[in-house]
């Protein structure tokens, strides 16, 4: 019995070791967003990354492995007419290297179709080499097809550079809490 309740704390405090819940600021563009996502060593790892609640107001909520990712980077995405807007934030102290050529916009629907996005015209493209610590890029990829809605998509998968690839995972937001209730009044 007491072997059972050494095992139990154990397990208890690894998790809540493990887990880790965070808040967002918010801001006026982000409340039409359909996507949100942070760094992660690896997409296989996106399962453990889970939105919590979004609200106009307060941001995202989400819990995550700090061992496995880094909400220091983060981004977000919209459907608007053709295209998907990806906006990437570097709260981070390191650059991440990015370039046309090796950057690469991955889209998983829910019924695990891949869909690799094209970025478009190189002119329209972020012209810098890396996203600086402080900084905010905006990118530009074109819709895998026309009737494409956030319901379809299970997460999207950004990869800058080359040598020292950063991953950011984006998943689908949940409808705002604070539109739900002004819609219900």
């Amino acid at each position: 019995m007491k072997t059972i309740r050494i095992l139990l704390i154990l397990v208890l405090i690894s998790f809540l070791i493990g887990c880790v819940t965070t808040k967002t600021p918010t801001a006026r563009y982000r409340t039409a967003s359909h996507f949100y996502g942070i760094k992660m060593k690896s997409s296989s790892y996106a399962d453990r990354f889970t939105i919590e609640r979004y609200s106009i107001s307060k941001g995202v909520s989400f819990s995550y492995l700090p061992s496995k990712m880094d909400s220091n980077v983060s981004a977000f995405g919209k459907i608007s007419g053709s295209i998907i807007k990806i906006t990437v934030t570097n709260k981070s102290n390191n650059p991440i290297p990015t370039n046309y050529f090796s950057d690469t916009f991955t889209l998983i629907t829910t019924d695990n179709k891949t869909y690799y996005l094209e970025k478009g015209d190189i002119l329209e493209y972020p012209n810098q080499n890396y996203i600086n610590p402080g900084s905010t890029v905006y990118y530009k990829v074109k819709k895998p097809f026309g009737d494409l809605r956030k319901e379809h998509v299970s997460k999207i998968v950004c990869d800058f550079g080359v040598i020292s690839k950063t991953s950011i995972v984006l998943v689908p937001l949940p409808y705002p809490d604070d539109l739900n209730k002004t819609v219900n009044k």
